[in-house]
């Protein structure tokens, strides 16, 4: 049977019919946490760094139950939907950056270099330059859109609208000026001020302009890629810090 979220009551008859099954949003959290869960699981079989469970218990302490628990009463079931909706959107991002993409540096990127520079065979540095160009052009992008999805679930857990989507400033300007009645989300200035720097050095003109990225293919590598996994880290440190207890409430489990 597939399971699927239900976004109209009035079609849910029709559609179990068909062979789909509803699920409330309760439910809808606990799939998506089972899905995590076991995909670390067997992730952490065959891969065990040393680090990864202390990562997996920071992700953990984005709690999705209790942010659909700290929603206002008076919200409807529509504007609970899609505030957890987006709140799913945002932890997902969080997940991919925080595991998946983090080890696949150490997969595809750190195995390549060698103890010993007399154990390097022919174009082997060459593709460990391709393979960090290539992931952290990625996560570029990523963290870009770890930032917006966060906004979304905070101005959507806040108000139960969308916030303004068509482009990226628009968006932002939207939340700028939704903060100003909210002091209690001062902190996001802090982030949004982070964010504008981090598009500035490495979005904007890898995106849309000359590639800053692809120096690193003619000299160290390894500059830009710590440049961006320190903003990550930073980025990563003000949520934990301020939004998780505001809206997630997660602790770390021993």
């Amino acid at each position: 049977m597939t399971i699927r979220w239900s976004r109209s009551a009035e079609l849910e008859a029709v559609r179990r019919h068909s062979g789909v099954l509803y699920v409330d949003d309760a439910s809808r959290v606990s799939e998506f946490e089972h899905l995590l869960s076991a995909g670390l699981r067997f992730h952490a079989r065959d891969n065990p760094l040393p680090d990864l469970s202390t990562r997996a218990r920071l992700l953990a302490r984005i709690e999705l139950g209790t942010f659909l628990g700290r929603l206002p009463t008076h919200f409807t079931a529509e504007q609970r939907r899609s505030a957890l909706n987006r709140a799913i959107d945002f932890k997902l991002q969080v997940a991919t950056l925080l595991i998946t993409d983090w080890d696949l540096y150490d997969q595809s990127v750190f195995r390549l270099s060698p103890a010993d520079s007399r154990d390097l065979r022919p174009g082997q540095q060459e593709w460990q330059k391709l393979r960090y160009y290539s992931l952290d052009q990625a996560t570029v992008g990523k963290v870009h859109i770890m930032i917006e999805r966060l906004i979304s679930a905070i101005y959507c857990a806040e108000t139960g609208s969308e916030i303004e989507s068509e482009g990226a400033r628009k968006k932002a300007r939207a939340f700028r000026l939704f903060l100003q009645s909210r002091p209690h989300l001062s902190f996001f200035d802090q982030i949004l001020a982070q964010l504008e720097e981090f598009d500035g050095q490495f979005r904007t003109p890898e995106y849309h302009k000359g590639s800053v990225l692809k120096k690193g293919l003619f000299a160290d590598p390894t500059q830009a890629s710590s440049e961006i996994s320190a903003h990550l880290v930073q980025f990563l440190s003000s949520i934990l810090g301020h939004v998780v207890p505001l809206y997630f409430a997660g602790t770390d489990a021993d």
